[in-house]
């Protein structure tokens, strides 16, 4: 492998775990911070980081997923809900 190659191997591990490392952070600040709110019944909710993979994304910018209320069992789009706006207004 010429030094070309080993500098573009570099950079490419380099950004993978930059994404892991964002990843990371990003789950931790959501289990934290932010919950899920069913439309129908209003219940807030988390849910494991399994579930959270698995759901995959709805929204454009990752702010809803389908899920499926744990309270009233109907499968909607949620929208993820800050705590932090809660508890300030």
């Amino acid at each position: 492998m010429d030094s070309f190659g080993k500098v573009i191997m570099v950079i490419a591990i380099f950004i993978l775990v930059a994404a892991i490392v964002y990843d990371v952070f990003r789950w931790l600040y959501f289990r934290k911070f932010e919950h899920f709110q069913c439309p129908s019944c209003g219940f807030n909710f988390k849910y494991s980081t399994i579930k959270l993979i698995l759901s995959g994304c709805s929204g454009s910018v990752g702010n809803t997923k389908m899920l499926k209320c744990p309270h009233c069992g109907k499968k909607e789009v949620m929208d993820v809900i800050s705590e932090r706006k809660v508890i300030k207004g």
